[in-house]
């Protein structure tokens, strides 16, 4: 596969030195398949095939930009190798850069249109596209290559169930289950699907027979979750309550077992609290000027309505919502990688930088939604309060709406969702680390609300959920747009829009319900040693105790 259409020069031993690399990395010596790849390259600066071998060294590494590098020279010398397209299109997806990633897998599916693989790997990227419909055919296209693929099958039943075609999943996973009773996630689709057409007992009872059953499957935590909202649905508390404590046991035995060097979201927030003080923001050099495409920011606590108010906004002509991804956190990144470092690197920027800074925010954007089109991008990721701060100092004149709920019901609610792990997410596997990760995140809050002139306007879930139509007529009159009533209808616009990228995505495609409000109340003994760290934000948010 060298580029230059000559074979490489033979070793001594008759061995060319492509398989001698390929051999040193088989026995895990990957520093000497390296330096031998070079050597290729030094005599043949246009092989091919070993710039995708180091491409692939770099990734496995971790070194995913010099990845992208050498595998997308190598698939401007190989343009006819599949392989090398889906490796290219891997290490994008990887870097995040899911358009690319998408083109990339569709060169290589137009070289080898029935690779199960690629057709897998293009159906993902395609739902971090938002493409949820082109992302089902790739995934049917991935069974139809391999009927034995029993992953990607089961896989294309979730992704039914997760956008809300429950009848399509069901009709899916009850033909497959046939043949696999004791598939994990074929009894939870089941589950779900029962759940949603109000069948609670029988999807109880699938769970819990399931994992009476199974033994590898009580290692799922998925099952345990999904359990513990089915017992609380039924009130069945203490049930509920152990459901969720071993789920989150078991997820956390999985985290423990990931290397994360990134500074946690704790230690981000105590690095801002120590560094912000009145006498700092004054010190800060004059912003640049808003332009005509400053965001606006959806921020809270998780768990506090901020979903709900995104399918809301997303229903309305003039917004598009950006849902949870690191855009802020790219500019972040941004001064991290400067002289003083985050947030100390933010007193200085000159209106060019802050300039830079946006541009990198907006290419962060492209990456997941369309900024083409004239509909104001609603940034939705909660725990973007924490950097409100920088979003102030990049975006001066950035409209933010700050989801309130009962500090109770949060803390409980956080303890009791499944969510995909990261730093922030990991502190909601204890009830003791999510009320110390709530009183360190709203701290922060009411710290950079005193010290910022923040546009802000709050919306307290409990009456969002008392009276939709009054509170979205304030929120929508805070953004200076014209009510429409299209946002009462918000979970009608959920079902069409395909899936959420949020842990709420079944909730929300349902009507407004109240029955979350007040629920801490029936857990109460448990959260007993947690309520005191709560109760200074009950009475600044104005709750009570015994509400």
């Amino acid at each position: 596969m060298s580029g230059n259409g000559r074979p490489p020069s033979e070793t001594a031993a008759g061995m060319s030195p492509l398989s001698s690399a390929t051999q040193q990395l088989m026995s895990g010596d990957a520093q000497a398949a390296v330096k031998t790849l070079h050597g290729v390259l030094a005599r043949e600066p246009n092989n091919g095939e070993a710039l995708h071998m180091l491409g692939l060294i770099a990734c496995k590494a971790g070194d995913n930009e010099a990845g992208i590098k050498l595998l997308g020279r190598a698939a401007e010398l190989c343009p006819g190798e599949a392989a090398v397209h889906y490796n290219l299109g891997n290490a994008y997806r990887t870097a995040q850069r899911f358009p690319a990633a998408a083109a990339s897998y569709q060169r290589s599916l137009e070289l080898a249109p029935d690779n199960s693989q690629t057709c897998h790997a293009m159906a993902e990227t395609l739902l971090n596209l938002r493409q949820p419909e082109e992302a089902v055919t790739f995934f049917q296209r991935a069974v139809d290559a391999d009927p034995n693929d029993h992953q990607a099958a089961a896989r294309l039943a979730v992704l039914y169930e997760q956008h809300n075609q429950e009848a399509r999943a069901r009709e899916l996973a009850e033909q497959l289950i046939e043949s696999q009773p004791d598939n994990s996630t074929l009894n939870l689709v089941l589950a779900r699907c029962d759940k949603r057409d109000g069948k609670t007992d029988a999807a109880t009872e699938r769970l819990r027979t399931h994992l009476e059953q199974n033994v590898e499957s009580r290692t799922d935590f998925r099952l345990h979750h999904e359990l513990g909202r089915l017992y609380d649905m039924a009130s069945k508390t203490e049930e509920a309550f152990a459901s969720f404590v071993t789920a989150n046991r078991l997820q956390e035995e999985k985290w423990s077992e990931t290397e994360d060097e990134e500074p946690s979201s704790v230690a981000y927030i105590d690095i801002q609290q120590k560094v912000f003080t009145r006498d700092w923001v004054a010190s800060w050099s004059a912003p640049a000027p808003d332009g005509d495409d400053t965001p606006v920011f959806l921020l809270g606590f998780p768990r506090s309505g901020s979903t709900l108010l995104d399918q809301i906004l997303d229903s309305h002509d003039e917004f598009t919502v950006l849902e949870e991804r690191p855009a802020v956190a790219a500019m972040r990144e941004q001064i991290s990688q400067s002289a003083d470092g985050y947030p100390e690197g933010m007193v200085s920027l000159t209106v060019d930088q802050i300039g830079k800074l946006r541009e990198v925010y907006f290419a962060m954007v492209r990456r997941f939604i369309r900024t083409d089109q004239p509909a104001r991008i609603v940034d939705k990721l909660p725990l973007n309060s924490v950097r409100a701060g920088l979003i102030h100092r990049v975006f001066p004149g950035a409209r933010l709406i700050f989801a309130l709920r009962h500090p109770h019901d949060v803390v409980l609610s956080c303890f009791m969702q499944e969510f995909e792990l990261n730093s922030a997410m990991s502190n909601f596997l204890s009830l003791d680390a999510a009320a110390d990760f709530y009183v360190k995140a709203m701290t922060l809050w009411n710290t950079l609300e005193s010290l910022l002139p923040l546009k802000i306007h709050y919306v307290r879930y409990e009456s969002l959920v008392a009276d939709l139509e009054a509170e979205t007529r304030a929120l929508l009159g805070f953004l200076e747009v014209p009510f429409d009533e299209k946002v009462l209808e918000f979970s009608k616009h959920a079902r069409s829009r395909g899936r959420i990228n949020t842990p709420s995505y079944h909730q929300v495609s349902k009507p407004v319900y109240t029955s979350a409000v007040g629920r801490w109340q029936r857990y109460e003994k448990h959260l007993a040693h947690v309520l005191p760290k709560l109760e200074p934000f009950v009475k600044h948010f104005g709750y009570s105790s015994e509400q």
